[in-house]
Formats: structure tokens, sequence, C-alpha cells
């Protein structure tokens, strides 16, 4: 399994999306390490300050099947709209409630690279 990754805080809205433009790379080779029954999946959390408590909290969630990652975005750039789900997040991913009736997805565009690996 991969560590979590934060993303910086977003600084810019565009009519209705929150825009946050930061890549995020996967360490895992996830073509050695694929196959189609695992059923594994990249989730996302979109998380938002609550300043009454001073925390930060988990708003929705979302995932993506490793199989439509390696399936679809070998060597070529893919855009991919996924529907955001009601917390708390199911990781088996058994009972999904979308968060609204609305449209809202989040945006993502995926690039799998070839393993640029230095020789030792």
């Amino acid at each position: 399994a991969e560590p979590p990754q934060e993303t910086a805080r977003s600084n810019r809205k565009d009519g209705q999306y929150i825009v946050f433009n930061n890549p995020i790379h996967l360490q895992t080779d996830l073509i050695s390490s694929f196959n189609a029954r695992d059923g594994k999946a990249i989730l996302f959390e979109f998380k938002h300050f609550k300043p009454q408590k001073n925390k930060i909290s988990t708003k929705c969630w979302t995932f993506i099947d490793l199989d439509h990652v390696v399936r679809d975005s070998a060597e070529q750039e893919v855009a991919v709209q996924l529907e955001w789900y009601e917390k708390p997040a199911d990781y088996k991913r058994k009972r999904l409630r979308l968060l609204t009736i609305k449209p809202l997805h989040l945006h993502i565009t995926l690039r799998m690279e070839a393993n640029r690996r230095r020789p030792a």
C-alpha cells in the first residue's frame, strides 16, 4: 500500500470548481504488481478545515480501480471524472452513497510513466 499523500491547499476557484493542480506520484510499480482480481484502488479524500472545532475533517471521498488506471492510461494521458461519495469512506467499496444528486466530480488526469530508476 502507498502511504497517504497530502496536497497543498487550493488557492483558486474556477466557477464552481476548486482547483488544486497538484501532481501525486505513486511509488508502487502498478504494472508489475497488477492483478485485476485483487480489486485494489487508489482512494482520494477531500478534506476541509473546520474552524469551530479547529481540525481538518474529511468532507467526501472517491476512488479509481487500479485495473482502470493500468488499462486506460498506459503511456498516455487520460482525463477521468470520479463521483464523490458520502463519508465515512468505505474502503471495501461495498456500500457507496453519492454525496449529492448534483453532478459533482473529481477531475483527474492519469499518466503512467515508465520506471526511471537510475543504475546503482
